[in-house]
């Protein structure tokens, strides 16, 4: 009996899953059937093969009880690649080794060429040719030698010209030339030009000086004056405190002392104890304004370990003081001479 399928209900998709059987119409038995859903599923499976140095991917597609289809894949090995099959992976590996290089030089003609080696057996060469007045040698495999030989070339240095200005130029065998102008510059001349060699001289007259001392107040002028320029210098000596400058002639000038010295003579007698003794003198005294004698005898005033024999204090009439007392003495033994 045949079905009408419009007497079937319209379904959602959603509700469509929960379908656990289809309706169908089987022509050879001439009847209806229910089928389940999973009948009209196609699944896949995928296996690999090794296929000589290649390796095959095979889909299989099965769909309910139909007879099973296939696709095949096939990864090809290129250059240095290894494949493998596995049950579901395929290894890709690399057979590639490291390249080495050999870098020589090899002699071409009275060229050099440079010879880069790899390990497979491929080589590029760079040629380095020999250039003007250039040539090789030692040509090994580690290296080569660069000459320049030419030594055909002279030069001369010949010098022309005359007392304003010499030309030195440089002449190569060639035929190169290179000169160099040398000009004379104010007072200067040369001379005796001539094949390699020139003399400069001078024609400057020079200028001559006059020194001379002129008498400037209480002064002396000594003045540097130029016989023919106008460079002239004055240098003035200046009379200081006790000084005094006497211009003699254009040519001597005395210097004089105006200060006057004093010299007293005080005299005291040692006792061994007594160490203080007072001066009669104005303030400004120092130990080497006195000339000390005991009994007669000149007293340093450092003994021997440097240490002060005596000291002056400050002010007007300043304690002389010994160190240690001097001994006894006959009356006003101990001189003392103050030079001032």
């Amino acid at each position: 009996m045949a079905v009408k399928f419009s007497q079937f209900t319209a379904k959602t998709t959603a509700e469509a899953s929960n379908v656990t059987e289809i309706v169908g119409y089987l022509s050879t038995g001439n009847e209806n059937i229910r089928i389940v859903p999973s009948a009209f599923d196609t699944t896949y499976a995928f296996t690999t093969v090794t296929d000589g140095s290649n390796v095959d991917l095979i889909a299989t597609a099965t769909k309910g009880t139909q007879a099973s289809t296939t696709e095949t894949i096939q990864f090809t090995a290129g250059s240095n690649v290894t494949l493998t099959a596995g049950t579901r992976e395929i290894t890709i590996a690399s057979t590639d080794t490291n390249t080495t290089y050999d870098f020589a030089a090899a002699a071409s003609g009275s060229n050099v060429n440079l010879n880069l080696t790899d390990s497979g057996a491929g080589t590029d060469s760079v040629l380095i040719t020999a250039g003007s007045n250039v040539n090789f040698s030692s040509v090994t495999s580690a290296g080569f030698t660069i000459n320049a030989p030419d030594t055909t070339n002279t030069y001369t240095l010949p010098i022309t010209g005359d007392a304003t200005a010499v030309t030195a130029t440089l002449t190569g065998s060639a035929g190169d030339t290179d000169p160099v102008i040398i000009t004379a510059g104010t007072d200067i001349s040369f001379s005796s030009v001539a094949g390699g060699a020139f003399t400069i001289d001078s024609t400057a007259t020079g200028d001559t000086y006059d020194l001379n001392a002129t008498t400037d107040g209480s002064n002396v002028d000594l003045n540097l004056t130029s016989g023919s320029g106008t460079d002239n210098s004055t240098v003035q000596l200046t009379a200081g405190t006790g000084i005094t400058l006497t211009r003699n002639s254009s040519a001597e000038v005395t210097i004089d002392s105006a200060a006057g010295i004093s010299i007293s003579k005080q005299q005291f007698t040692g006792d061994n104890t007594t160490t203080d003794f007072t001066l009669t003198t104005a303030s400004g005294c120092t130990v080497d304004n006195l000339a000390i004698y005991i009994s007669g005898v000149y007293q340093n005033k450092l003994d021997a370990s440097s240490a002060a024999n005596f000291t002056v204090g400050a002010g007007t009439n300043p304690t002389l003081a010994f160190s240690p007392a001097p001994p006894v003495t006959a009356v006003n033994g101990i001189e003392v001479v103050i030079t001032r």
